[in-house]
């Protein structure tokens, strides 16, 4: 990856991974993250991190640190708050 519409295709595989019944984890989540970054899709970053803590996935220390650019440009509605405990 490393155009900028590259965060649509890591959602597309998030999805195309739970139709086939592969559940994404931590390290899928970042990549997606990291790719809403490059995009600068900040609200989409947000939004993953989110659907990651639903579906019982724990931000990790790589999480933070890709949250952190990804989401700098975030409205104080769509921020994160601290996704690293």
């Amino acid at each position: 990856m490393g155009k900028t519409d590259d965060w649509e295709q890591a959602l597309d595989l998030l999805d195309e991974m739970r139709q086939r019944g592969i559940a994404p984890n931590v390290i899928t989540y970042n990549s997606a993250i990291t790719a809403a970054g490059k995009g600068k899709q900040s609200a989409t970053a947000v939004a993953l991190i989110r659907r990651m803590r639903e579906e019982g996935i724990e931000p990790d220390s790589i999480t933070c640190v890709t949250a952190l650019p990804a989401t700098a440009t975030a409205t104080a509605t769509t921020t994160p708050g601290c996704c690293c405990r």
